[in-house]
């Protein structure tokens, strides 16, 4: 009879995780928050249902993976740390908790989400994906209930993904079929070709989860829909509809069609070779690309624009930049300013080519100039600067979970070598294959609770660390930010004055070739 699964709340595993409280359960079976009692953090402790226990070779095959997935790091994928065995004998993962909301749950609530969002989701789902795949490990059960949304450093849709513990690893002969004693071991919406078949499953199977996944958030449903046979029968057979015409959505458009359509491809040699192809171009598809024409950049499917009614785009700027409509109107507010000032500029020129004006209108512009740059100046160093927090985060994370790894082998060392001592047998096989007499499991004993408290406080520490070194960062930001405030003041005087120049050489020399530029400008 399969336990209750309250009955772990309150209850203490490896003498390390407190069980706090339970999180959710599933197929597989619960999630409950616990605490570390000596490092006081908190993490997710996943505790596999008792009937996929009864087989010896699936608990050996299920620590083997567990411990293969625990190698893959990656800020996208939620990191195992730990695995066990209840005293009841059902294996569990300790993995970092993460609060957030599950894209089930979201497209629950919201419905098919914005195209630019749902694509900057994806191209982070490839990138976890690239990862793991670089550790030969494969997911298999890639679906929305496995991908979590979180908040970092304020920026929201940050990507985790979770069960990597359950993946195959490459070469390791996993099952590969559809249920583990009656259990399905994969959700039969999210299922590849191959995986309905029972065929063999490479990293590709993935990249067909991954165009379901892709086309249910642009569409709000799954592509095949009916019963478990039904569901198998029409991902080896039946071809899927484009995303656009299922969802009636034209913004979508015939690439973002073609990508998913790639991905779930029948065949695995017709789709996306390895997740960092398939990263590329969906980021590829994140905004609007610009094409190049002679001495301008126009955005594709405008038509053509006369010269001077578009803004000269530097070759810097392009880089990863939004594009802009004919109005100006840009994708991000900063890139929005940028256009308009450069419009002005472009306007200023003109203006001064022709003969009209005075010369106090380069002059103010000059003087912009010189104000604008030492605002990019101070922008970029910000900009560095929050690269760097996020980067003494991402290492300060990293050597985290490998201290945390080091510790929980120490501390399995530890009760191998406790339990070894109490026994008092000195023909004992341990751990490693060898056997020691008393003395010997003492002197490694004390061994071990050495190296445990030089592991314990090293974890402690990176934080207060790691709180030190962003504290600066900040520090140099905000002082960054203050001293923004002079050059933004002057480039807000002379912007204003400069507009103030070219409204009277509107007024006073109509110019039919400059009209247009003007009213991109802005000015009356």
């Amino acid at each position: 009879m399969a336990m209750d699964e309250e009955s772990l709340v309150g209850t203490r595993l490896a003498d390390r995780f407190q069980i706090e409280s339970l999180l959710g359960k599933g197929g597989m079976g619960a999630v409950y928050l616990a605490r570390h009692v000596v490092l006081q953090r908190l993490f997710a402790v996943k505790v596999i249902r008792e009937s996929l226990i009864t087989d010896l070779d699936i608990a050996a095959r299920f620590r083997r993976e567990a411990r293969a997935a625990s190698r893959v790091e990656h800020p996208h994928i939620t990191s195992v740390v730990d695995f066990g065995y209840t005293e009841e004998g059902r294996p569990y993962l300790v993995m970092e908790h993460v609060e957030g909301i599950d894209l089930a749950d979201l497209l629950a609530r919201e419905g098919p989400l914005p195209l630019e969002r749902a694509l900057h989701i994806l191209a982070q789902v490839a990138d976890a994906l690239a990862a793991a795949h670089a550790s030969q490990v494969i997911h298999r059960d890639l679906k929305p209930e496995n991908i979590l949304l979180t908040a970092h450093r304020g920026q929201p849709d940050f990507v985790k993904i979770l069960d990597f513990g359950v993946a195959k690893i490459i070469g390791m002969g996993s099952t590969d079929g559809l249920s583990i004693r009656g259990v399905p071991f994969c959700t039969p919406e999210y299922m590849s070709p191959e995986q309905c078949t029972g065929d063999d499953v490479d990293h590709r199977s993935d990249i067909y989860s991954f165009g379901i996944l892709a086309f249910e958030l642009l569409v709000g449903e799954v592509p095949f829909q009916g019963s478990m046979m039904q569901q198998v029968m029409a991902h080896v057979g039946q071809q899927p509809p484009a995303p656009s015409a299922a969802s009636g959505r034209s913004e979508i458009g015939p690439a973002v069609d073609a990508l998913i359509l790639r991905c779930l491809a029948k065949s695995p040699d017709a789709r996306y070779q390895d997740a960092d192809a398939l990263a590329a171009e969906v980021r590829g598809r994140e905004t609007r690309p610009l094409r190049r024409t002679t001495g301008l950049y126009l955005v594709e499917g405008t038509g053509n624009i006369p010269r001077d009614a578009v803004t000269l785009l530097s070759e810097t700027r392009l880089s990863g930049a939004p594009a802009c409509d004919l109005h100006g109107t840009m994708l991000d507010e900063r890139s929005g300013r940028v256009h308009q000032a450069q419009v002005l500029e472009e306007l200023a020129c003109s203006v001064r080519d022709r003969g009209l004006g005075s010369l106090e209108i380069s002059q103010t512009l000059a003087r912009k100039l010189v104000a604008e740059d030492r605002v990019l100046e101070i922008e970029a160093r910000m900009r560095l600067l929050e690269l760097e927090i996020v980067e003494i985060e991402m290492a300060a994370r990293e050597r985290e979970l490998r201290l945390m790894r080091a510790l929980v082998q120490l501390e399995h060392e530890q009760t191998t070598q406790l339990a070894a001592f109490h026994q008092q047998d000195p023909s004992r096989t341990l751990l490693w294959g060898s056997t020691a007499p008393a003395e010997e499991l003492r002197s490694n004993l004390a061994w071990l609770a050495d190296a445990l408290e030089q592991h314990t406080a090293l974890i402690q520490r990176i934080p207060r660390q790691m709180e030190q070194e962003v504290a600066t960062r900040q520090a140099e930001i905000d002082g960054q930010r203050r001293a923004l405030e002079q050059p933004r003041g002057e480039l807000a005087e002379h912007e204003a004055r400069l507009v103030e120049l070219l409204q009277q050489v509107r007024a006073m020399a109509a110019d039919p070739g400059l009209e247009h530029l003007f009213e991109l400008a802005g000015v009356g």
